[in-house]
C-alpha cells in the first residue's frame, strides 16, 4: 500500500476520520485465501473490511461500499474504477464513535440502491427482511414479534414468513426451513434426482440442487439451477445479471432507518 499523503493519490480528498484511524492503527500484513485486503480487529464489532486497489492506493470506506452496492445492482461490468485488492492488514485500538458514524453513513448510501422499504414492516420489524422484486416480502421471523429475542427461544428456530406487498402473509415454512420453501417443494424437487442429490448451491434468486449424473462415482455432478419461483432456470437466466439488491438480507434494526432514509430522500417528512 503506498503512502496515502502522496499528492498523485486520486483518493486524497475522500478519505474520512475511519480510512485515517485505520491507516493510522494497521499493526500487520498478511495473505488471507489469495486475496489480500484490510481488516480492523474490533472487541464486540464485526470486522470491517478495507480495500486497496490494483495502484496500491487505500480506498476509502464509503468508496468502497458504494462500488460494493453497485456491484449487487447493476453487475460487475458497470461498475466503473472497480477496487482490486492487493495486500491485507490488521488494524487495533479504540476508534470511539468512528465506525458507529461509518455505519450511518452506509445506510444512507444503502438506502439508494435497495428497493422501497414498506411502512408495514417497520411495525415491529422481523430479525431480517428481504425486498423480492415482485414487492412481495420475505422474513426471518414474523412481523410485529420483535420482542421475542434469541434469549427467550434459547435455540428454537425462526420460521420465514412470505409476505404480499401490504403486509399479509400468504405463506409459513416450518422451523428450520430456508426460505425457498415458501414458494416451491424443495425437499420433494431434491427428491426427483435420487438419494445423492440434496447439496444446494445458492445465489441471488435462484437455488441450485447437485446430484450424480449416474451411480457411477466416476462421473461427476451436476447442478440444476431453478428460480426463487421453483421454475428451472433457462440458460438466458443463468447469464442475466441479477438485481442482488433484492435478495439481500436487511436486518432489524435497519429497517425503520432505511425507511426513513428513503422517506426523506422522496420529501415525505413529518
Amino acid at each position: 500500500m503506498r503512502d496515502i499523503r502522496e499528492e498523485t493519490n486520486p483518493y486524497r480528498d475522500d478519505y474520512r476520520e475511519w480510512d485515517y484511524w485505520g491507516y493510522l492503527n494497521s499493526t500487520s500484513v498478511y495473505e488471507a485465501n489469495g486475496n489480500y485486503s484490510i481488516w480492523y480487529d474490533l472487541p464486540g464489532r464485526e470486522t470491517l473490511y478495507m480495500s486497496v486497489d490494483s495502484a496500491g492506493w487505500l480506498v476509502p470506506q464509503l468508496t468502497a461500499f458504494r462500488q460494493q452496492m453497485e456491484r449487487m445492482k447493476y453487475g460487475a461490468a458497470a461498475v466503473s474504477a472497480e477496487s482490486a485488492c492487493t495486500n491485507s492488514f490488521t488494524a487495533r485500538g479504540e476508534p470511539g464513535r468512528l465506525l458507529y458514524e461509518l455505519e450511518e453513513e452506509k445506510l444512507r448510501i444503502k438506502a439508494t440502491f435497495i428497493p422501497p422499504v414498506p411502512l408495514w414492516l417497520t411495525n415491529g420489524p422481523p430479525e431480517s427482511a428481504m425486498l423480492l422484486p415482485d414487492g412481495e416480502v420475505v422474513t426471518y421471523g414474523e412481523v410485529g414479534n420483535q420482542d421475542i429475542m434469541w434469549p427467550d427461544r434459547r435455540f428454537d428456530l425462526l420460521r420465514h414468513y412470505r409476505y404480499d406487498p401490504e403486509g399479509n402473509i400468504l405463506d409459513q415454512t416450518e422451523p428450520g426451513q430456508p426460505w425457498w420453501n415458501l414458494y416451491f417443494d424443495l425437499e420433494g424437487e431434491m427428491a426427483k434426482y435420487g438419494e445423492d442429490s440434496g447439496l444446494i448451491a445458492s445465489r441471488p434468486g435462484y437455488v441450485g440442487i447437485i446430484h450424480h449424473t449416474d451411480e457411477d462415482d466416476g462421473v461427476p455432478t451436476q447442478l440444476e439451477w431453478f428460480t426463487y419461483r421453483g421454475a428451472k432456470a433457462t440458460k438466458e437466466q443463468n447469464e442475466a445479471v441479477v438485481d442482488r439488491t433484492h435478495f439481500m438480507e436487511i436486518y432489524a434494526a435497519e429497517i425503520p432507518v432505511l425507511y426513513e432514509l428513503q422517506q426523506a430522500a422522496a420529501g415525505n417528512t413529518t
